[in-house]
């Protein structure tokens, strides 16, 4: 009786429901705001919340259009309920993306209404120009971001031959001030000739690469066009990029190694980079060697390939640090290739001297190479970044203080097993790659003195186009870090996080609102989805999350009902529009009435996973924290070729002028620190006048 009572529970409609609550949840679903004024913007065929946000979605991961209706046209296959299924066009996506792009300038004139400060920075990347802004409101408020991309390839095309002469720095500042002058122009109505006046006479400073043509086209800005200029700098992370390189190619061991591994033709990197089969072999032998646990170091993956890209400025940074991961496997590479009887006769000549090059002054003066482009890139990233200039001074001092025990006291330096390499014999002749005893003491001696003279040239070139009376290192008076400790702040949450800015401290103790935080710069704009300028300016200063456009929220239903469609429906959030959302469709129906008729997320997304044990992130890692001890004076001092490595510090007080490496190249790198040092104490002395 009581089981018969069961199976027809079981059958009722009742049971039915719970069940598919249970085991069958049902998915989203979205029903529109009940604001009077709201229904009127979505009113008509013009675009509805979920197609807001699928183009959202499209422009933040730079899809292109096709894509971005290919993967609508799924979507809608799913979810949607039509018998005739149809998805967003691609035209469709492009008007939303433009419109996206007009409400965000909207924003930024409404905020340069209010400016009553500005700088602008200038940066040239091939064909096009990048104008950022960061800006002052009457309030205290600081804003920053994207203000243009100019395409002066363009003008030069429309321009006749007889305007190629004219002054390259001329032509970069009237580009600049078209495009502000586009920037003050909204769609579909006229040019804001006030705007444009503000915006021109409220630049204080301008800021650009280190080209002297750069530098002249904020001259020719402010006799021109913005006659309140009064600061124009030179771009730090351009003069310390510039400032790091060109010693290297200078100093005579750290040129060698450079040429071995990369300018030389046919040098091993690009060689072995660029032939699928080397690259196989090389592969292959890295890891019959980690098999075998004959490797070394604490490398426990395969590396494919280099990553060298000879027009990138900082490809070399990457291969250096790969090269000395894997140097018995390219030895081995080289010496299996010159033994190969089918070889031919050149790839053979040239692998028995690439294999001879492979000695230890290389192995040095390419390992140190790579710990210092690791400090100097650390030290780099961080001026790409809003940084907060009152910091600079204490930022400097420790950089200095980090490359002085690193290289110049030759504490980088590591207990080395070379003596356990196996000798490599090639076509009757025996190659070793860390020969025993002491006859390459003095060649590793100099590659070592070669690297500190290259940093000793870089600390030099520092002080001079950064010296102590520099505008930009008389700041540190605003840096609240070495305040802290008064009993105001002692006690807040912000003084407890470390990596909070000085800057975010003052604004706190001021209590101003401010927009803090511009997104890192990068090289992401799709030219499928739209042009250029739109897709970078809605990706760097766009909205970042869906709840930015849209506010969601979720009714319960009432769990006394009883009604069986109300227990089996499925949720229905609803999304009510904000003042983003509201301002796209306003501009929508401004720009193309209401003409629009069309109708997911990682489980792991987010989620902070460490590095593989073994794999070169984590090697990299470990390599960060061996320097940090090492420069907190928690390091051993080890020895190199049965000598302490104290004994390869450069001794104190000796001048570059004595050592064996000078040469004609180092004296003009000098003299020219000389000459920027004298220039920039020269406008400080200028200034205070």
């Amino acid at each position: 009786m009581q089981s018969c009572t069961i199976r027809k529970h079981s059958l009722s409609s009742f049971h039915v429901a719970a069940w598919k609550a249970f085991h069958m949840p049902a998915s989203l679903s979205v029903e529109f705001a009940t604001d009077p004024s709201d229904v009127r913007l979505l009113a008509g065929a013009v675009p509805q919340p979920d197609d807001w946000l699928h183009a959202f979605r499209a422009f933040r991961q730079c899809t292109s259009s096709r894509g971005a209706s290919a993967f609508n046209l799924t979507d809608q296959f799913i979810n949607s309920s039509r018998l005739d299924v149809q998805a967003i066009q691609r035209r469709a996506f492009q008007q939303m993306h433009t419109v996206m792009h007009e409400s965000l300038r909207q924003t930024k004139r409404q905020l340069f209404r209010q400016a009553m400060s500005c700088t602008l920075s200038v940066d040239d990347k091939k064909p096009y120009r990048l104008v950022r802004f960061k800006l002052t409101t009457v309030k205290g408020e600081v804003h920053q971001g994207m203000l243009c991309l100019l395409y002066p390839v363009k003008k030069l095309m429309d321009s006749p031959p007889e305007e190629w002469d004219r002054d390259k720095s001329q032509l970069a500042a009237e580009n600049v001030a078209s495009g502000v002058r586009q920037f003050c122009t909204p769609r579909d109505a006229p040019f804001d000739q006030d705007l444009y006046n503000h915006v021109l006479s409220v630049v204080r400073c301008f800021t650009s690469d280190g080209a002297a043509y750069a530098q002249k086209t904020g001259r020719c800005l402010k006799r021109q066009f913005c006659p309140n200029i009064i600061l124009i700098f030179r771009d730090t992370c351009h003069m310390l990029r510039i400032s790091a390189g060109d010693p290297l190619a200078i100093v005579g061991p750290c040129q060698h190694a450079w040429d071995v591994l990369f300018e030389k033709k046919k040098s091993l990197v690009p060689q072995v980079q660029h032939s699928y089969e080397w690259r196989a072999r090389l592969t292959s032998l890295t890891r019959m060697l980690l098999q075998d646990g004959t490797l070394g170091g604490v490398l426990k993956t395969t590396l494919r390939n280099f990553g060298f890209a000879q027009q990138r400025w900082e490809s070399s940074v990457v291969p250096q640090r790969r090269f000395c991961y894997l140097v018995l496997p390219i030895a081995l590479l080289l010496a299996m290739v010159a033994s190969d009887v089918r070889t031919d006769a050149t790839v053979k000549a040239r692998a028995l001297e690439q294999l001879s090059e492979l000695r230890p002054s290389l192995f040095v003066s390419v390992g140190m190479a790579s710990d210092y482009w690791a400090e100097v890139m650390g030290f780099l990233r961080k001026f790409e970044t809003d940084l907060d200039y009152s910091c600079v001074p204490a930022l400097m001092s420790a950089f200095r203080d980090r490359l002085t025990k690193l290289f110049l006291e030759a504490k980088v330096l590591e207990e080395t097993d070379g003596d356990d390499v196996p000798a490599l014999h090639v076509c009757g002749k025996v190659y070793h790659v860390w020969p025993k005893g002491s006859s390459q003491d003095e060649d590793v001696h100099r590659s070592i003195s070669g690297m500190q003279a290259a940093c000793q040239l870089f600390l030099d070139r520092l002080d001079s186009e950064l010296p102590g009376k520099d505008l930009r290192m008389q700041l540190h008076i605003f840096d609240l870090r070495r305040w802290q400790r008064l009993q105001h702040l002692a006690d807040t949450d912000i003084d407890k996080t470390s990596h909070l800015k000085s800057v975010k401290l003052w604004l706190s103790l001021l209590k101003l609102n401010v927009a803090l935080g511009l997104q890192e710069y990068r090289d992401a704009a799709c030219l499928f989805v739209m042009d250029v300028e739109r897709a970078l300016e809605l990706l760097l200063d766009g909205a970042k999350q869906e709840s930015e456009l849209f506010e969601r929220k979720v009714l319960q239903t009432s769990p006394v009902a009883m009604d069986l469609p109300l227990l089996i429906a499925p949720a229905k959030p609803q999304l009510f529009l904000t003042d983003a959302s509201r301002e796209l469709c306003r501009l929508w129906v401004q720009f193309y009435g209401r003409r629009f008729h069309l109708y997911k997320k990682r489980s792991d997304c987010g989620k902070v996973k460490g590095h593989r044990p073994g794999s070169e992130a984590c090697v990299l890692t470990q390599q960060i924290r061996a320097r940090n001890k090492i420069c907190a004076g928690e390091g051993v001092d080890r020895e190199l070729l049965s000598r302490p490595r104290v004994k390869f510090a450069a001794k104190p007080g000796k001048k570059l002028e004595d050592s064996e490496l000078w040469n004609k190249q180092m004296q003009k790198f000098s003299e020219r620190s000389a000459e920027i040092k004298k220039h920039h104490l020269g406008v400080t002395r200028r200034s205070g006048q």
